[in-house]
């Protein structure tokens, strides 16, 4: 039999023996509906209440440097604004992205050093042997106490350093990475090599409908009611999740040591040792295997600094001349570029298995450097919005990294391998912040759009390593696809 054969063959047996799982195995009955609504409310919770962090703290540093709102300015026209009132504005637009960056460190520095790093990898690993249900209760616990100090901190009017405690208590309890863990992982527990990518790619294109819903209602519901009414929704939301994980949600790993386990002896497993343990044997036994996934997420970290230092400065950077949006305008561009993931997700769907991942990785990139260009040299309204269409296959190559290095492990190394994923991804989210706010600050005064420049440099160092590392992991993946069609016809 030839290999085009032998391969034909694994895509038959596999489509069989998976009709034969949606028919005997509990999980697949609500296969297709699965995590994706925990995608979906966890992007809107992560993106309306940032949408209030970033506007919250440009509107009270607004309000005690004299002045309230400077859309006001761009109401009078460009021309009347006083260059002592621009100074001004330049002045509250670099500590407003210093606050940024001390959010984003509390939030990344406790999520993934101290202790949150732990947490982190705990979830991770806690999840193979417990499931995954119970490390999304508790990630979504500490969001329930991040909004709740929201609340508190909005409602009396404290200052903007109480904030901080909220980002460490949600830090604490997993915060968004161990949110993306266990959902990712969840996707990997029940879907095959083929149809990972695409698994994966719809994941992530909720995260952009959440992210799509999150900043067009938030826009408008700030700009009509102000921040509290929209924290109260944030709250129910985040209850509602958790209901939805607890009484709906099937459970993907069962496996004996957890049926038979009590609650406290799961809990209870947590704070173990073990976990650790495994993950260092996950990454010690096999150097060669090791070398490989860490190039895949070396390649994750560059991408990741690129979308969350963009994410970081581009509010602040419309907000500011000479552009001066509105909550509402702010709330339409962040939508329009948010169907990215749902353009990329349905690119991957009529792509994947037609392109090899270097290909699509390859668009993807291509996308995101036009849309960065765009952002650099814009000076206008309407150009921005052209850079937010350029980048419309910009989250592809993040679907097909995550699935290559789903693809790269085992079966029960899925919740180690995207704990140690989540801890990247928070590190990147860290250093995007550090040198996109950072740099920005900077060169607000001279020209601001010298941050969307690095992001084009960091695009294409990343597609250099990605090529490298495309064709030394080509054989393993093939390798671990062939062990799938061999486990699967032995259980048919």
């Amino acid at each position: 039999m030839t290999v085009n054969n032998n391969s034909e063959c694994s895509e038959s047996v596999i489509t069989v023996v998976k009709k034969q799982q949606h028919e005997s195995h509990p999980i697949n009955i609500l296969r297709k509906i699965t995590v994706e609504p925990i995608f979906l409310c966890c992007m809107v919770i992560t993106v309306m209440y940032s949408t209030i962090s970033s506007q919250y703290i440009y509107y009270r540093l607004s309000k005690n440097y004299g002045f309230e709102d400077e859309t006001k300015a761009s109401e009078c026209g460009l021309n009347n604004v006083t260059n002592t009132t621009r100074d001004l504005q330049n002045k509250v637009t670099a500590e407003a992205n210093e606050w940024n960056l001390y959010l984003n460190i509390a939030s990344i520095f406790f999520t993934d050093f101290i202790p949150s790093f732990f947490t982190t990898v705990l979830i991770g690993g806690w999840g193979d042997r417990v499931g995954r249900r119970l490390p999304l209760i508790c990630s979504f616990t500490g969001c329930v106490l991040l909004v709740a100090i929201y609340i508190v901190v909005v409602h009396l009017e404290l200052d903007i350093f109480y904030l901080l405690i909220g980002q460490i208590v949600y830090g604490i309890g997993g915060g968004f990475s161990g949110i993306l863990c266990s959902c990712y992982a969840y996707l990997a527990d029940i879907s095959t090599h083929e149809d990972r990518t695409v698994r994966v790619a719809i994941g992530e294109a909720n995260l952009g409908l959440g992210s799509l819903f999150g900043n067009l209602v938030g826009g408008f519901w700030i700009a009509a009611q102000g921040f509290e009414p929209l924290l109260w929704f944030l709250l129910a939301l985040t209850l509602s999740t958790i209901f939805y994980v607890v009484v709906i949600l099937p459970e993907a790993v069962l496996q004996s040591e957890a049926s038979v386990m009590s609650a406290g002896q799961k809990f209870r497993s947590l704070f173990s040792c073990q976990v650790f343990v495994e993950l260092w044997k996950f990454l010690s036994q096999n150097w060669n295997r090791t070398r490989k996934l860490l190039g895949v997420v070396f390649c994750f970290v560059l991408q990741i600094i690129i979308f969350a230092g963009v994410q970081d400065t581009i509010v602040i950077f419309v907000l500011s001349p000479p552009f001066y949006w509105s909550s509402t305008l702010i709330g339409y561009g962040s939508a329009v570029q948010d169907t990215t993931f749902v353009f990329s997700m349905i690119a991957l769907k009529l792509l994947n298995g037609r392109l090899s991942d270097i290909w699509l990785v390859f668009m993807s990139n291509l996308s995101n450097i036009g849309g960065l260009i765009t952002y650099a040299l814009a000076s206008a309204t309407w150009i921005m919005f052209l850079g937010f269409s350029l980048t419309i296959l910009a989250i592809m190559d993040s679907s097909v990294l995550r699935s290559t290095m789903s693809r790269l492990v085992s079966k029960h190394e899925q919740g180690a391998a995207f704990a140690l994923v989540a801890c990247s991804e928070a590190t990147a989210i860290l250093l995007g912040s550090f040198i996109f706010n950072g740099v920005y600050a900077e060169t607000v005064g001279s020209f601001r759009g010298t941050v969307f420049l690095i992001g084009v440099g960091i695009q294409g160092v990343m597609f250099v390593v990605y090529s490298v590392v495309y064709y030394k992991t080509k054989s393993d993946l093939d390798a671990n696809r062939e062990k799938e069609y061999q486990s699967l016809k032995n259980e048919q």
